[in-house]
């Protein structure tokens, strides 16, 4: 087909290299193994984390970027308030109802889910709407 790598391959094809490595890396090791190898605590300490890293760099990296600030303001919840979520949780996992545990597989196809939207909304915008090539 003499595909080069143009922007409009790549915006085309990363969703499936992204996807192809998914699997690969994560949904192999799960077959071998059926159940998320990490602890309920590590796992709230990553995604509590993964804010402190946001809230970070939108302080400092990002701070002229007013759409990002406008995006964590008003689309996320509060960096407080999802401490306390994770407290909540905790103390519920460490009560014995495994809310963490139970969550855990559901936000990971959520949060490949919403950044795989991206990609595909691109894509099918391509596909879609695009001018052909003269």
């Amino acid at each position: 087909m003499k595909a080069r790598r143009t922007p409009r391959y790549l915006v085309l094809c990363s969703p499936l290299f992204f996807a192809t490595t998914c699997v690969h890396w994560g949904l192999s090791p799960l077959t071998a193994e059926p159940r998320l190898g990490i602890s309920p605590s590590a796992f709230l300490g990553v995604l509590l984390v993964g804010r402190f890293l946001t809230d970070g760099h939108l302080g400092s990296i990002f701070r002229r970027c007013s759409e990002l600030r406008w995006a964590r303001k008003e689309v996320l919840i509060s960096t407080s308030t999802l401490l306390d979520i994770c407290v909540g949780a905790m103390i519920l996992e460490n009560a014995g109802v495994k809310v963490v545990t139970y969550i855990k597989p559901i936000m990971m196809l959520v949060f490949f889910g919403f950044s795989n939207f991206g990609f595909h909304a691109i894509g099918s915008y391509s596909i879609a709407f695009a001018n052909p090539a003269k």
